[in-house]
């Protein structure tokens, strides 16, 4: 099975969203088995990545202790996580970013593997996590190569991550 090495690799912790669902907390700080939840999705990108990027758009000191960089949104006023992904692709050093929510602290090192092997077997495609028909576009391997595609979809005003997903070649 093809691997990506870290050094192909620069991990996105998505941290940057309201909480609306949460009653507007910072989801990145709430615990989980007296654990931040961002601190899961950190440990388990780390040793899979070359440089690790929280976007976030609040408490940024506290996020900087956990990353190598923090970016935020360049659009005002919670533009929803494509917003926090364009940041990424923005300072990305690598070919191919790996993006995981801050919320999803049960998160397997398995599944990553699966992500990155998955992009390996597919370059040039975004690859999603995937269970029969149901998919999870923030847990995804994205090629560099698609952030003027995004800048454009953003700059029209779109938000949504699947209809933008779905103009690129994409692995689920």
């Amino acid at each position: 099975m093809a691997e990506l090495s870290p050094l192909d690799v620069t991990g996105l912790v998505l941290a940057g969203g309201q909480g609306q669902r949460m009653g507007g907390q910072d989801k990145g700080w709430v615990e989980f088995r007296q654990r931040p939840m961002v601190e899961y999705a950190v440990q388990l990108l780390r040793p899979e990545v070359s440089t690790l990027l929280i976007s976030c758009n609040r408490n940024i000191p506290r996020y900087s202790e956990l990353a190598d960089l923090t970016v935020a949104d360049e659009l005002e006023g919670f533009q929803g996580p494509l917003a926090g992904i364009q940041a990424a692709l923005r300072v990305c050093k690598t070919d191919n970013l790996l993006v995981v929510p801050c919320d999803t602290p049960l998160l397997s090192e398995q599944v990553v593997g699966r992500l990155l092997a998955t992009a390996a077997e597919h370059p040039g495609h975004i690859c999603v996590l995937s269970e029969a028909d149901w998919w999870h576009p923030l847990h995804a391997v994205i090629p560099g190569k698609f952030a003027d595609s995004l800048d454009s979809w953003l700059e029209e005003g779109r938000r949504g991550v699947q209809g933008w997903m779905r103009k690129h070649p994409l692995w689920r």
